[in-house]
């Protein structure tokens, strides 16, 4: 580093883009501050608009001193009018207005020290009005250059080192180059900042905004996917609640008297909740099927899937599908889908699986009464229970050549041990009968 005269001078190719560059701070100096005069009355008529850039980096310190690196704006009368101030000690961002507004404002925006910044600021001395921007992002938009009723024509703009601690300044210093300063026309509307694009949540609240340069008053009106919004004519379109139909792209045309201009297109992006848009179907099939259930789902990526049996989760079944293979009455139940993503979770209706094994029947025993009782059960082994009798028909017959089935209705079934016991008194005193035993 090449010093100056208390804590200032040039340095060379801290930026890629130029080979010396100005620097403040490092050592020496107590609150310095570089002054570029250049005494501009704004002409109101023509071009009351004096925009003023440049390229910044605060480096950061060693010596863990943190100081404040400050923008300051004065009129020909030597009245401060606003500054900007970058904190070193917690890289954020103040606007100070002069008067009784001389309070730090503070910005959303961050700064961090290994970065080269464009800072940009706009004023309009026609309205009395300044915006700020850092790089790309709004840091003040449309502030009062003065709160105090000061002459509005700039003397200078200034640049601060603001120390903590005049005894134990802080090693950290600002680089800056491509200081301008332009005066500029203001006739027709023109764009100054619009809303970057973004990704929201669906149901929150959010806005897109646009702030405009030029000879007010200003009119507005937003598009959506390039269609007029209906009521959109405000500068801030505001969602109080944001639908997933209302994700797209946004612009805005600004008109005055003189003309109009037509912004470029901000994104929404809208997060959604997992939403159901395909159930599974219940499936009623014999021992020994495939099965597969499907459901699908939409939201906000990614998304994911869980199974569940009887309200259980199945082991690995994390897609939007599910095959059983080669099943059993073991895999009878109920299935249902649960889908989640970052925002929450939704859940499939529930699909019931009934399997349909053959049963083996026993030989008829014959009953005290001469009636017969019929035993039955599946035939690979499974163990029925309580519940699983009513899905069972036993039919009878007399003649296997042309029979005639008949419901064995007053049998009164139970489950023993696993299998299926059911009388058939009226059987007493018939010369035969036939059985079968059906799973409905």
């Amino acid at each position: 580093m090449q010093t100056g005269t208390g804590g200032n001078g040039i340095v060379t190719n801290f930026f890629s883009s130029s080979l010396s560059q100005a620097y403040l701070g490092y050592s020496g100096g107590n609150n310095l501050q570089l002054d570029r005069p250049f005494n501009h009355t704004p002409d109101l008529a023509t071009r009351p608009l004096v925009r003023f850039s440049v390229k910044m980096q605060v480096f950061d310190s060693t010596n863990f001193q943190y100081d404040h690196f400050r923008w300051r704006f004065y009129n020909q009368s030597s009245q401060r009018l606003f500054s900007i101030d970058f904190n070193n000690a917690d890289y954020s961002i103040a606007t100070v207005l002069d008067g009784a507004a001389a309070t730090n404002s503070f910005s959303t925006t961050a700064f961090n020290n290994s970065t080269i910044y464009t800072l940009s600021v706009l004023m309009d001395f026609s309205s009395n009005r300044w915006s700020a921007f850092l790089d790309e992002k709004v840091i003040a938009a449309n502030l009062p250059i003065t709160t105090t009723g000061a002459v509005l024509n700039l003397r200078s703009v200034a640049v601060a080192w603001v120390q903590n601690s005049v005894l134990t300044p802080g090693d950290n210093f600002l680089v800056f180059d491509d200081f301008a300063v332009t005066a500029e026309a203001a006739d027709k509307p023109s764009i100054i900042a619009l809303s970057s694009s973004k990704s929201v949540n669906a149901g929150s609240r959010t806005s897109v905004a646009v702030i405009a340069n030029g000879a007010a008053p200003f009119t507005y009106q937003w598009r959506f996917n390039g269609t007029d919004i209906p009521g959109a004519t405000n500068a801030i379109l505001g969602f109080p609640g944001i639908t997933v139909e209302q994700a797209g792209s946004y612009s805005v045309t600004v008109s005055n008297p003189s003309g109009s201009v037509t912004s470029g297109t901000t994104v929404l992006t809208v997060n959604a909740l997992p939403v159901i848009t395909s159930n599974p179907s219940g499936r009623v099939v014999p021992a020994g099927t495939n099965v597969t259930f499907t459901a699908a789902a939409t939201g906000a990526a990614p998304l994911f899937y869980q199974w569940r049996k009887n309200g259980a989760d199945i082991p690995l079944a994390t897609q939007a599908s599910v095959t059983l293979t080669n099943v059993a009455r073991t895999n009878s139940g109920v299935y249902s889908m649960v889908v989640s993503n970052a925002l929450g979770t939704a859940t499939s209706a529930n699909a019931g699986l009934r399997v349909l094994v053959s049963q083996s029947v026993e030989r008829p025993q014959k009953l005290a009464g001469g009636g017969f009782r019929l035993r039955f059960g599946d035939g690979d082994g499974f163990t029925l229970s309580d519940s699983d009798k009513v899905n069972f028909v036993v039919q009878w017959t007399t003649n296997l050549f042309t029979p005639t089935w008949i419901d064995l209705t007053n049998g009164n079934p139970s489950v023993v041990n696993g299998k299926v016991e059911i009388d058939d008194p009226d059987a007493a005193g018939k010369p035969r009968r036939f059985y079968r035993v059906i799973e409905k």
